[in-house]
């Protein structure tokens, strides 16, 4: 496959994905008139579940991880089939915290909100840039610049929770954060 072929398959699973969020967000069609106020989104909340992320890369704590995904949440991994559940893509991390403790590597992650939108039954759906390093004593850092896409919802709990998460590469000069 070409590079051009690559390029344009890339981006048309990348037009699917987007066709697919926005199939789910019409799916749940809020009343022109609203029957009862909702509170505004906590946007202070939803901030806090990007700051955790960071705080889990950081100690790469598969625990903390866990606790910003919905059971049910769906996961877009580039090169992946889409991964339904917690449980089925819990495992991606792991597997990447697991090879930073034995190579005593350093992981962070840092988010850069470009548009955020939400509606009135607590869902918020985020489009930004994420930017990861990995940093050991005596490597070069490697680091990595992509684009995401989020939804998070208001939970039971009051907490919001990633339902939908998924990401792709961008380029490194893509990050302004």
């Amino acid at each position: 496959m070409t590079k051009l072929e690559k390029n344009f398959s890339h981006q048309m699973r990348l037009l699917g994905f987007l066709w697919f969020i926005g199939l789910l967000v019409s799916c749940n069609p809020q009343p022109s008139t609203p029957t009862k106020v909702t509170p505004a989104i906590d946007h202070a909340k939803v901030d806090a579940v990007y700051s955790q992320m960071a705080i889990a890369y950081r100690k790469a704590d598969i625990n903390m991880i866990g606790e910003l995904y919905a059971d049910t949440a769906i996961y877009l991994n580039p090169g992946d089939a889409l991964q339904f559940g917690k449980k089925q893509f819990i495992r991606n991390f792991e597997v990447m915290y697991a090879d930073a403790r034995k190579n005593k590597a350093q992981l962070s992650i840092e988010f850069e909100i470009v548009k955020r939108t939400s509606d009135n039954a607590g869902k918020v759906i985020d489009v930004g840039y994420y930017r990861f390093t990995r940093e050991k004593e005596g490597e070069d850092t490697a680091l990595a610049v992509g684009k995401f896409i989020t939804v998070l919802q208001k939970q039971t709990d009051g907490a919001y929770r990633f339902v939908i998460d998924g990401f792709n590469q961008a380029p490194l000069d893509a990050w302004g954060g």
